[in-house]
């Protein structure tokens, strides 16, 4: 990809390389192929300007991660440099493009849309792999159309082609992403707003209100007509039409089945104690109740909402407790990081088993525990998460992760768990490869073969990772480190971070 010279110096390369390393992709670890590079926003706007100038080559690799339901999400993962290139083109049109649909309190705010008013019935929509989907041609004419800025839509349009190798899609599990995808849903939210309809958009859900069926079914006729306009089909089971009170009963059901929780928690935590009355008083002893502090009244429901859950031992039907337990485990596992009991290996197996997506809370709950300093047995736990089968990408990166966080000396991790590190040296993701060595370097066991030969397969997406890596290694052949740090400014600067990690002597 080539920029002109004088476009480039109108993008601020460094802020935004600034953003992208301290912001992770949405549901991914902090990666090595940014942390490596923490220190070198400044190198990282030179090395871009010089080499868009005179023709870059973007990097992308396809990663797959679990759905809410079954099967794999496939992910279109960028290198530092292309994340860096994508924000600062966004960030050129920003002031002219629609407001955020995302945001604190707006997911609250759309299941709650509707129901305080008169509408008879609701219509959810949703739109099925959407970012999968969205034209770059007409993303960019809307983009055009907003902002008036031709240079600007020309090289997203170049990007966003060189990066899917394909004329439609977006690289997902970034918030540039979703800021473009709100500017190409917004010609849905316009068509659909010509008709009068009341609607309000999260991201690629979408509700609106109708005053009777006709209405309502006319309101999915026009977004199904609408969205196939813009390569969009609408998810057959997320389209639904609602009574308005069916939808307030819902929540209400669910409230009332998590207050029940609660309630029972503050009922066990409660202690009474009895006042002796004065001398020679006639009076009964007071009797003094004192109440559980609200976290710890939280923590206790959650832990015995996650033990029925897993038991099988249900107040509620088994469709009410699963319903509400697998949209609330990232919840609950956060709330019990600090509680007095730990979760067993079984059930946090368990969780990852039903919903492999939960991986990522599963490492946060381990990780959060050993930080903590409790006498637990975590590498226990990620030796059994890491023989589990369908292993994802996405789930050897939160592995990877989590066993390089999880002690603050590594050097204790079993033989499995070192072993399961170095299979996946062999992994066919360019992005699991360079974790994967990091984490071996940090272990004390990466040669020189696996440098060299891990080295010689990658892009430069992922290479100052693996100069990062290489120097932390010690012992290796100090000619190799040194040919590998000279080979870009990013690999010198990689070094640099690695070498600061390295304990004095």
């Amino acid at each position: 990809m080539r920029l002109d010279v004088p476009y480039l110096a109108a993008l601020d390369l460094e802020k935004s390389a600034q953003y992208v390393i301290k912001t992770p992709l949405d549901h991914f670890p902090c990666l090595i192929l940014d942390r490596c590079l923490e220190n070198a926003t400044a190198t990282i706007a030179s090395h871009m300007s010089a080499a868009l100038s005179a023709g870059m080559v973007i990097a992308s690799e396809i990663l797959t991660m679990p759905r809410a339901g079954f099967g794999p999400r496939p992910v279109l993962v960028t290198g530092t440099l292309e994340r860096t290139l994508y924000r600062s083109l966004m960030q050129a049109i920003a002031k002219d493009l629609p407001p955020q649909s995302r945001g604190a309190g707006k997911y609250d705010a759309l299941k709650s849309f509707g129901l305080d008013g008169s509408s008879e019935y609701i219509v959810e929509i949703d739109i099925a792999a959407c970012y999968e989907y969205i034209g770059h041609s007409i993303l960019c004419d809307e983009v055009m159309l907003r902002s008036m800025d031709f240079n600007t839509a020309d090289a997203l349009m170049s990007f966003l082609g060189e990066v899917s190798k394909q004329s439609r899609g977006l690289p997902q599990m970034q918030d540039t992403s979703d800021r473009l995808a709100d500017v190409y849903l917004s010609i849905l939210d316009r068509k659909l707003g010509r008709h009068g309809y009341s609607v309000r958009r999260y991201a690629d859900d979408i509700r609106a209100t109708a005053s009777d069926w006709l209405t309502a079914n006319e309101v999915i006729e026009h977004a199904a007509e609408y969205a196939r306009e813009l390569g969009l089909i609408l998810s057959a089971h997320k389209t639904r039409i609602y009574r308005r009170q069916t939808l307030i009963d819902q929540q209400q059901s669910e409230a009332n089945f998590f207050n029940g929780y609660i309630w029972r928690a503050k009922e066990t935590l409660t202690r009474v104690f009895f006042a002796a009355p004065p001398p020679y008083s006639n009076q009964d002893p007071e009797e003094i109740a004192v109440e559980p502090e609200d976290k710890d009244t939280a923590q206790r429901a959650y832990w015995d909402l996650l033990s029925d859950w897993g038991r099988g031992q249900r107040e509620g039907s088994e469709a009410e407790i699963e319903g509400f337990t697998s949209i609330s485990i990232p919840l609950i596992l956060s709330g019990l990081q600090s509680y007095q009991k730990r979760i067993s290996d079984r059930r946090l197996e368990d969780i990852v088993f039903r919903h492999p997506r939960y991986l990522e809370a599963v490492s946060n709950y381990i990780v959060a525990r050993a930080k903590a300093g409790l006498d637990e047995r975590h590498w226990s736990s990620v030796a059994r998460l890491i023989v589990m089968a369908r292993q994802s990408p996405w789930a050897k990166l939160w592995l990877l992760d989590t066993i390089e966080r999880v002690s603050p000396n590594i050097s204790e991790a079993p033989r499995r768990v070192r072993e399961w590190v170095a299979q996946q040296l062999d992994d066919r993701h360019e992005t699991v490869r360079a974790q994967a060595t990091w984490v071996r370097a940090v272990l004390g066991e990466l040669t020189a073969g696996e440098v060299g030969e891990i080295y010689r397969a990658a892009s430069g997406m992922t290479k100052p990772a693996i100069a990062a890596a290489s120097t932390l290694q010690q012992g290796l052949d100090n000619s190799i480190v040194r040919a590998i740090e000279g080979d870009s400014p990013l690999n010198r600067e990689a070094v640099k971070w690695a070498s600061a990690l390295i304990p004095k002597t």
